[in-house]
């Protein structure tokens, strides 16, 4: 082999290996460390599924804060790509309320602080609003690349199941990985955002607007969706400083767990953009819950749900009560 050859190869290596060291390896040496991690570890409960998310949320869980993103992007490059795309998208950081970081099953934190932290320091979003009942954070983060590496094994599941099991796209009948976080097309919060947004801001024409705009970042498979087919009932829990909606949409498709999928949302008062708290598919059991008639009316107490903040409701020091009634398209 002649010199010149030689020193070819020695450049490439040495190209490869320092970005490696830069957190920008290709997916291939990304698949390689995949290997190596310790996932699932089933007394823990987790399942093939599981992985390599919650490998991956050990290894963080090991590493130091500043270095976690370029760890992150070491293992899985397509999700920390997706991640640095979402956060150049305004629409995704004012379409969205807040969520609490702690789980009232479980009773403990649900995510890492320093994991959540390196998800909003990339977003370009401020970090977690400190508080006695569970820090404060981005409920569309936190919801989505957050709950990727969550270790709480809660009694419904772990947190990330609704994205990677695709349930949710099966019961819909769309296309397999719309919404998991190595979607190919399109971005993780982008794809999920867009498709909650346009069934849950149908009342409001701002918001519908800016859902209208992510259009040129979210996945082609959503654009021209009959949204209307679903025709989603909505719970409606209305006091006199805000507007709390649950939409609840029967899967097309339903498997022998999942039947339907929840949107839940909410207007302040004053504002003229609803925000987005979550999304995930529930059994019967939940939807005929979230319907039972005794609880409507006049004069029902009325309280935030999964995990949201809602100013107003979710910090009040005395119970609320206000009109719970039943909308459908």
């Amino acid at each position: 082999m002649s010199l010149a050859k030689k020193y070819l190869i020695f450049i490439s290596l040495t190209i490869i290996l320092s970005s490696c060291c830069r957190g920008t390896c290709t997916r291939d040496s990304a698949d390689q460390k995949l290997e190596t991690l310790d996932c699932p570890i089933t007394d823990r409960g987790e399942k093939p599924i599981d992985c390599p998310w919650a490998g991956i949320a050990r290894v963080l869980r090991q590493t130091e804060p500043k270095l976690q993103y370029d760890r992150l992007r070491l293992h899985l490059p397509t999700v920390a790509n997706s991640l640095t795309r979402d956060s150049l998208i305004t629409e995704l950081r004012a379409l969205w309320g807040k969520s609490i970081n702690f789980d009232e099953s479980a009773q403990k934190p649900i995510v890492d602080d320093d994991v959540i932290k390196t998800i909003l320091e990339t977003a370009q979003l401020p970090p977690p609003d400190a508080n006695e009942s569970g820090d404060r954070v981005h409920a569309g983060y936190m919801h989505t690349y957050a709950y990727l590496f969550s270790l709480l094994q809660t009694p419904y599941g772990f947190k990330r199941s609704r994205w990677v099991s695709g349930d949710i796209e099966k019961g819909l009948g769309l296309a397999p990985k719309i919404f998991h976080p190595l979607t190919e097309k399109g971005s993780f919060l982008a794809n999920v955002t867009y498709f909650a947004g346009v069934l849950a801001f149908r009342g409001s024409k701002e918001a519908t607007a800016s859902i209208k705009r992510l259009e040129k970042v979210a996945h082609p498979g959503l654009w021209n969706l009959d949204y209307s087919k679903w025709k989603p009932i909505s719970l409606v829990e209305r006091l006199p400083q805000t507007e709390i909606r649950t939409d609840l949409l029967t899967f097309n498709y339903p498997d022998s767990k999942n039947k339907y999928l929840l949107i839940y949302s909410y207007l302040g008062r004053g504002k003229s953009i609803p925000k987005l708290i979550t999304i995930f598919p529930i059994k019967r059991e939940q939807y005929e819950s979230s319907l039972n008639t005794t609880q409507l009316g006049v004069n029902k107490p009325i309280r935030s749900r999964f995990n949201a903040f809602i100013p107003g409701v979710t910090d009040s020091k005395e119970p609320l009560f206000g009109i719970r009634k039943i909308e459908s398209l």
